[in-house]
């Protein structure tokens, strides 16, 4: 059981390795500066940039959290030069061959875990601000997620320590999601008003998927289980259901199912008044993130598994899987096993992956000309059952935003039980950060990470275009100089 808890987290980053949106990456998206790279939080996010265009040449960055298990006093760095000696810690009494310079424990608690990863590259894109209000994007990228969000409290190895063998154990229900997928986008957004005047603020992205890989995990009904010696369980019930794109390790970056997606959002700009050096008093957004699907049809399969009578499972009988398609060779080893044939669990050829929709919530103060807090609150909505769960976040980030320098320092709960501490620092067209600082700097229960960076391009003077003052006049903290409507 171990080695599967030790790799699953190398399997998800090998999954998503050929990607090209980590958790939120709130030092990329807030800021006044944030242009095209807002636009993933808050649609209307390229109106509020001060500047005429915006160009991302590149961004990345990857988020991994859990509450099952965590490698004990230690960083992410210190985790990356000990990681062929990890191995459990000894007050889990799991076998292990080889001495442990780094121990990796497990979370004792009376109720059902999560594991989540997210990982985003966003390729050269870009988006225009113009004076008469209108503001388009063009955006480019890939993204993915592995996500499980019921890990049964049964297979905490304190728990299994005081399971008695031959006594039944039942296994609720669980569903694990995963896909890899590319985006290719257009927003565009509308000012009614301006920032020192205040008004109202409308925006959509709309974006083409293309489905690369995808997975799911579906125990229906519970399983019931009885555990007889240390390497072998009877499975007394079991209703479980698969779905898998089978080309993952021999072309990872297949198109294997198309589908349409949507992010919608509106905002209203309380004003400062001409008199007022901050460019606004307040801002509020609400949005819709990530609305759609993609359908998978190529490559792809289903397999359901119902058990009417019991079934004698030993872990010898899957060692040693097939390092070119692990999955095929287990379910090929599984349907021998049951049913002395090789297909007999496939049930078709499709399945929809639903994205990581949520509802989003921002509000921004201006305190002074440079200095601004945000209060933002990101709550996932469950629209079907087979849907990449998306973390819920509540964080507030104070920051300073000043044209050729920005810095931020995100403090947010995680799911509602987790409190991070972050920080991101933009300095010209480099920025750099992490929604989690103590994991770099060290943590005793090193549970997870986050990391991102973005190089952009974007105009040196402020004003937006067609503006007729662009670059002239300007009032403090690089907005243009108001020009009246008549």
């Amino acid at each position: 059981m171990f080695n599967t808890i030790k790799v699953l987290p190398i399997y998800a980053l090998l999954f998503c390795w050929h990607i090209v949106s980590a958790q939120e990456q709130l030092g990329l998206r807030l800021g006044n500066y944030a242009g095209i790279s807002g636009i993933t939080l808050n649609p209307t996010a390229g109106i509020n940039n001060p500047l005429g265009w915006d160009v991302n040449v590149v961004s990345a960055g990857s988020f991994i959290a859990n509450d099952f298990a965590f490698v004990r006093d230690a960083s992410v760095l210190s985790t990356y030069r000990n990681l062929e000696t990890i191995g459990p810690a000894p007050e889990t009494k799991i076998d292990y061959p080889i001495k442990a310079t780094k121990y990796i424990d497990f979370y004792n608690r009376p109720r059902d875990k999560y594991f989540s990863t997210t990982h985003f590259v966003t390729l050269p894109s870009v988006q225009i601000n113009l004076a008469s209000g209108h503001s388009f994007g063009l955006f480019v990228g890939q993204r993915a997620a592995l996500v499980t969000r019921e890990i049964p409290i049964i297979a905490d190895p304190y728990v299994q320590q005081n399971i008695p063998l031959g006594i039944l154990n039942k296994v609720p229900p669980m569903l694990t999601t995963g896909m890899t997928w590319g985006e290719l986008g257009v927003n565009y957004a509308y000012q009614m008003g301006d920032d020192t005047e205040g008004g109202l603020s409308l925006g959509i992205n709309a974006k083409i998927l293309s489905g690369n890989q995808g997975f799911f995990v579906q125990n229906n009904e519970g399983t019931a289980l009885t555990r007889l010696t240390k390497d072998s369980t009877r499975v007394d019930a079991i209703n479980l259901k698969a779905g898998f794109t089978n080309n993952f390790i021999s072309n990872p970056f297949a198109s294997n199912g198309l589908g349409l997606g949507v992010d919608i959002g509106a905002q209203f700009t309380l004003g400062s008044g001409e008199s007022d050096e901050r460019p606004y008093l307040f801002r509020v957004n609400a949005a819709i993130l990530d609305l759609g699907r993609i359908r998978f049809h190529k490559n792809t399969e289903i397999h359901a598994l119902q058990l009417n009578e019991p079934l004698k499972m030993d872990t010898k009988d899957y060692l040693n899987l097939n390092p070119n398609d692990p999955i095929e060779d287990a379910l090929l080893r599984l349907n021998q096993k049951l049913f002395g044939k090789a297909d007999s669990t496939y049930k078709g050829n499709y399945f929809p992956m639903s994205l990581p929709t949520a509802f989003s919530l921002q509000g921004d103060i201006a305190i002074t000309e440079q200095f601004y807090v945000n209060g933002l609150l990101v709550q996932r909505i469950p629209i079907s059952h087979l849907i990449l769960s998306r973390d819920n976040i509540m964080a507030i980030t104070p920051r300073f935003d000043s044209r050729w320098f920005g810095a931020m320092l995100p403090l947010s709960i995680l799911n509602y039980q987790e409190v991070r501490m972050g920080l991101a620092v933009r300095l010209a067209f480099l920025t750099i950060g992490t929604d989690h600082l103590l994991s770099f700097l060290g943590q005793k229960e090193l549970n997870g990470t986050d990391i991102y960076v973005a190089l952009k391009v974007n105009a040196f003077t402020a004003g937006k275009l067609g503006d007729a003052n662009s670059g002239y006049g300007r009032r403090r903290g690089g907005q243009s100089a108001k020009c009246y409507r008549f």
